[in-house]
């Protein structure tokens, strides 16, 4: 992603690579991060989102210290399902979410 800044990206990364690890017992790539990074900012901005994810779906969008917060349900075209938390001021993913622990808010 062009428009990230790299401490920022770097920083999300590693907290965001160790829960995705504890949270859905895999390992995360600094190139899956970064696509999952690209289409969840398309598709807040109404984009055509990458071919490799059938679906992204807002589950909740809340204020905090840092700004708007979005939780972003991803599913991709292996059918897995991935909960992000997207940060707008930060213009990235913070962390992955438990896979089965996301209370819906409207």
């Amino acid at each position: 992603m062009k428009n990230i800044d790299k401490t920022k990206i770097e920083y999300s990364y590693q907290h965001s690579k160790d829960r995705y690890k504890e949270r859905y017992n895999s390992d995360l790539t600094l190139e899956f991060y970064i696509k999952l990074n690209k289409n969840v900012k398309y598709y807040l901005s109404d984009k055509k989102i990458d071919d490799e994810f059938i679906k992204l779906e807002t589950i909740s969008k809340e204020k905090n210290n840092t700004g708007d917060q979005y939780v972003i349900k991803i599913i991709t075209k292996t059918n897995s399902i991935i909960f992000v938390v997207y940060e707008i001021k930060r213009d990235c993913i913070t962390t992955f979410l438990p896979p089965n622990n996301i209370k819906i808010k409207k």
